[in-house]
Parts: structure tokens; sequence; C-alpha cells
């Protein structure tokens, strides 16, 4: 089975996978599986008489090259039996009828018949643009079916690195602490009044301290005569 050209093999850019060895620049798997899938009108060539045009597109589940002859007939290439791809006009059948004018538009597909004998698909495309997609995107696929491509793909999704959690670095988290001492440090702090309003994680303000809830204060007339400390 040949292998596909290394120019053409998926690369990784970002959480797309694009497919290079187009002259017109890489282009993502899925654009390219679904011009196969609607298809194009191709000139094809037959072991006898005059290149005819049909339509061919990817079918049976993208298993299959299938094109439609004149009486109605599907016709197909199974993707797993192509053996080989070859540019130009280099077959036997393309030497009958040659058109050197659009040798830069034809390709061949090598492929072994239900017979077990080989035999060529022999093809023009209208353009350009539309032999680059069939020549390399047919290739493409038959390497990388859809099945296992949309496989790793979702591999690729599931296995991701792990977020790192965010901890400030004014808080030290000690996992050896038990739930109970964690549930003891919460109420304590809600029990104590804090009449200003800050942050938990924040430090507290710089203040005079406070007397304890508990403490006993001395009455006004020992803390400085009948009015209080420092009456005048």
């Amino acid at each position: 089975m040949q292998e596909l050209p290394f120019e053409c093999r998926p690369i990784q850019e970002g959480s797309s996978l694009l497919i290079r060895g187009f002259p017109s620049g890489a282009k993502p798997y899925e654009e390219v599986l679904t011009f196969l899938r609607k298809g194009t009108m191709l000139q094809k060539y037959g072991r006898h008489g005059n290149p005819k045009y049909h339509y061919f597109r990817l079918g049976a589940e993208d298993t299959q090259l299938q094109w439609e002859s004149k009486n109605g007939r599907i016709r197909y290439v199974q993707l797993l039996r192509m053996r080989h791809f070859q540019r130009g006009q280099e077959t036997d059948v393309f030497r009958r009828r040659p058109q050197p004018l659009k040798a830069f538009l034809s390709f061949s597909i090598l492929y072994m018949d239900d017979k077990r004998n080989e035999r060529s698909l022999d093809v023009i495309c209208l353009n350009h643009g539309d032999f680059e997609m069939w020549y390399w995107g047919i290739q493409v696929v038959r390497s990388y079916p859809p099945s296992q491509f949309y496989a790793f793909m979702a591999q690729r999704n599931v296995v991701e690195e792990p977020k790192k959690l965010f901890i400030p670095p004014q808080i030290k988290v000690d996992v050896t602490r038990s739930q109970e001492t964690v549930t003891s440090t919460t109420l304590s702090r809600t029990s104590t009044p804090n009449t200003a309003t800050t942050h938990p994680f924040s430090p507290a303000p710089d203040s005079a301290p406070v007397a304890p809830p508990n403490t006993i204060l001395a009455p006004a007339s020992q803390a400085g005569g009948p009015h209080g400390a420092g009456a005048v």
C-alpha cells in the first residue's frame, strides 16, 4: 500500500488538525472531507469510447469513490483497494487519447477490482482547485478515514493538561488538616464580632487594640473623676 507523502500528513495547530501539501495552503480536514462528499464533475477516461463527464463523490460512509454511469448505474472504487496515485496522463488508457494541455489537471488511481485484477481510474479535473482537492484529498481520507480521525480528535480533547489552581500567595494551604479542624476554625472566625468590612483574605487594618468581649471595664468614677478620664 502506498504511504501518504509526508508533506500531506496532518499537523496540529491550536485545537485543530490541518492537512499540508496543498498548493493553496494547509486545509482543515473537515474542509477536505466536505468537498469530497459533495463531489464535482470529472472527465473520465474509459477503456473504450471517448472520455465522458461524470459526477464523482464519496459514498457508502466515505469508503467508496462513486460515480454514476450513463445508464444510471452507480459505479465505485473501494478506497481500501486503491494502491497507487499517479499525476499526469501516464497510463495506457490516457495514452490512447491524450490531452497534453490538460495533463496538469489529470491523475490516475491504480486499484484492484473484485477479481483481484489491477485497473486504473483515469480522470481530468475541471480546474486546478478541484485537482488539488481530489488528488491530495482522496489520499488523505484513504489514509485517515473519518471514523479514525474523529476518534483521534476526541481523545485529544479528553486528554488535556490539568488546569492549575490559583492560590493567593498570602494563604498557606495545609492539606494535612482534618475537616474538623477546618470547621472549628471557621466557627471561631464567625463568632468574633467584626464591624469593619474587609476581604476575608486581607490583612487586618492597623488600629488600636479592642478589648475582649468578657473584659470588665472600670466605672467612670474610678477612671479619673465623675466625668470620666481627663475631665476638666
